[in-house]
């Protein structure tokens, strides 16, 4: 069999809310914008065995809509295909098959390239939603093969833009966007932009953050993966996590003492709720009347998850910035 090109591309459409609070996120958004510009035709993703690609990024004009306006990017690549690379089979009743001729082979390639460019693609805006947090809401993205729809339109969300609306005016923990070029470069590999299996603790705090971002995620969802973000960054012992930490915290972005609170109750929240000590409500299905216990236990879980997004996000960027790929840290004798 002879080699063949498949042209792969990525159709993602971006709601981007500007009334009200989310009108914050401007800057941030002109920001990516402005870098995505720039790196449009300077980009290759790493897609697992298939080798590395150049892409390119196509801005499509902001839709006015009821809520603000709506974006669109096609990120868009040619794959060569050489057979005598990538033998691929198939499992039949238990027994490996190998396909005999071209067209049963470009069948299969076709079931499994698409999820291996999606995963690339997702990651690429995962890591846009690092560096400049809440420049991204909710994204709707289909994969094509040659023009052909070959994985059907699915959502990428996170809470993330709200929160940092929420935080923003807060002085801790801080936000700020980072060149999202110079992230790939740092964290990519020849398989992937972000490793599928982590092998550090920041690999797999990135790799808990990149878990914020789900088809209707949940904020109970988004409470967990944050703090096994930082749970991973910070904690080296079942003893004493808070202490760990508060401490740790402290020295890669400093706080002021009055949010010392803010920390403890985090924990204290994700130990209770964790444990099944705090007022859970069961599920409502989108019922609009809640009673005012309702209503005061889903905003502290909506704090505490914001709060907690807003602190893996910031603890993550600044590792970037530092450019480390593991994080320690030493205990030294203070001079007297």
């Amino acid at each position: 069999m002879e080699k063949f090109e498949l042209e792969l591309a990525a159709n993602i459409q971006i709601d981007h809310i500007t009334y009200g609070i989310f009108s914050g996120l401007d800057t941030i958004r002109n920001a990516y914008y402005n870098e995505l510009a720039q790196i449009a035709s300077d980009l290759k993703f790493p897609l697992e065995e298939y080798g590395c690609y150049p892409v390119s990024i196509q801005i499509g004009e902001m839709i006015p809509s009821d809520f603000g306006h709506i974006g669109s990017l096609k990120i868009s690549t040619s794959v060569t295909i050489d057979p005598q690379k990538f033998p691929v089979s198939t499992t039949v009743d238990n027994e490996v098959q190998t396909p005999k001729d071209v067209n049963a082979y470009k069948a299969l390639i076709r079931m499994s390239l698409p999820f291996v460019y999606r995963k690339s693609v997702c990651d690429f805006l995962v890591l846009s939603q690092l560096c400049y947090p809440g420049a991204i809401q909710t994204c709707k993205i289909e994969i094509m093969i040659n023009g052909q729809v070959q994985i059907a339109p699915f959502e990428l969300n996170s809470i993330l833009p709200q929160a940092i609306v929420e935080h923003k005016d807060k002085a801790w923990p801080p936000i700020s966007t980072l060149s999202l070029k110079k992230t790939i470069q740092w964290l990519s590999d020849s398989k992937s932009l972000i490793p599928l299996i982590s092998k550090t603790n920041v690999e797999r705090a990135i790799a808990a953050f990149s878990n914020l971002f789900q088809a209707g995620g949940l904020a109970e969802l988004t409470l967990l993966w944050t703090m096994v973000g930082i749970e991973a960054l910070f904690s080296k012992s079942k003893q004493g996590i808070m202490e760990q930490i508060r401490e740790k915290i402290h020295v890669l972005i400093g706080y002021p003492e009055t949010h010392k609170k803010r920390l403890s109750a985090m924990y204290d929240y994700r130990s209770k709720f964790i444990h099944g000590a705090t007022e859970i409500p069961a599920n409502h299905y989108g019922m609009l009347f809640k009673t005012e216990k309702v209503v005061s236990a889903e905003s502290e879980t909506w704090e505490t998850v914001t709060f907690s997004a807003v602190l893996l996000t910031s603890c993550l960027q600044k590792i970037v910035t530092l450019e480390r790929r593991d994080l320690s840290f030493d205990y030294t004798l203070a001079a007297t």
